[in-house]
């Protein structure tokens, strides 16, 4: 079990150790709160922006394909990086197997769903996806057991503005804590030894120790790609978005369009601003990114902290997104 619960270090690590370890490797890992979005997602449309920023909940893109997820202290995440041959390394019900069998010996009724996640009483508990690498598979899950199912909800349930894209959508469905199907004193740290234990013997493995040289090249990757915004949000395909906003007397409708995050496309219509003010501003919105500071320090530039009360501030920022 690992102690490091930063999300980038362990999303590089399965990465890392995916590309250039020899060995088959069971990982099981936490982080603190977060939401991962799929390789092939739009992030913005997978989550609620503000939410997310205004709780430090770090957003974070995977090396899989598959939905978001939200990760927080009480979901345990397990990773599985196994040889296979080629054409043959995709198998979800093989990788779930080991982790339904042992939900099994709790007495909780499991099976798998149509979209390779675990459900018990109907709910989902547990989202999985793969990604192959030559003769290798990645293979890796959640545990939902004691997570702050609240905060889940509202970071990956956005409103406002309106996203079109061919990007992988998420399939929402219910959730449910495996709390909710264990005895009350079931700890999270006692299901962890026991998982592990089981894992090791279903496996016939020894835990793996990340070594020094392996801990550099991983810290490496987290800062070279996996904390970078051209990953998290600027491998999002293509998209436009559109929302209007109104906030007392002001009104605005905005239009843009994105590749790889960068703004190409921008238009802002507004009665309450002048053709010349509409001009500069949708001149400044052109090949920018498409981030909250950049909105921010564009919104601030053209002068709309004189014309936007303080408390609606975060209503017209977020507008954006």
């Amino acid at each position: 079990m690992s102690n490091i619960t930063d999300p980038f270090y362990n999303l590089a690590a399965e990465e890392y150790l995916l590309k250039n370890s020899g060995q088959e490797i069971c990982m099981l890992w936490q982080s603190r709160p977060a939401v991962i979005v799929g390789k092939h997602q739009n992030a913005y449309a997978e989550i609620s922006y503000r939410y997310a920023l205004q709780n430090n909940i770090k957003i974070a893109r995977r090396l899989t394909g598959g939905g978001a997820v939200f990760h927080d202290t009480g979901n345990l995440n397990f990773s599985f990086i196994r040889k296979g041959e080629a054409g043959k390394l995709v198998d979800f019900q093989k990788h779930i197997k080991p982790v339904m069998e042992f939900l099994r010996t709790y007495g909780i009724d499991v099976r798998a769903g149509t979209k390779n996640e675990i459900l018990a009483g109907g709910r989902k508990i547990s989202g999985n996806a793969e990604h192959v690498f030559k003769n290798r598979v990645l293979h890796h899950g959640t545990l939902l057991f004691s997570t702050d199912l609240t905060a889940l909800n509202k970071a990956i349930t956005r409103s406002g503005g309106i996203y079109n894209d061919k990007a992988v959508q998420s399939n929402r469905r219910s959730v449910s804590n495996l709390s909710e199907f264990l005895p009350d004193e079931m700890t999270l740290e006692t299901f962890v030894r026991d998982l592990n234990g089981f894992l090791m013997d279903f496996f016939s493995g020894e835990p793996y120790v990340i070594q020094e040289d392996e801990d550099k090249a991983i810290q490496d990757l987290v800062r070279s790609k996996y904390m970078l915004w051209d990953w998290i949000y600027g491998w999002s395909p293509d998209y436009a978005f559109r929302n209007g906003i109104g906030l007392g007397p002001f009104k605005a409708f905005i239009q843009l369009k994105t590749h790889r995050g960068i703004i190409q496309e921008f238009r802002l219509e507004s009665g309450n601003l002048s053709v010349i003010r509409r001009a500069h501003l949708n001149h400044a919105f052109q090949n920018v990114r498409h981030a909250h500071i950049t909105v921010e320090t564009i919104l601030e530039d053209q002068g709309f902290r004189d014309m936007i009360p303080e408390r609606n501030w975060d209503d017209l920022v977020f507008g954006f997104f």
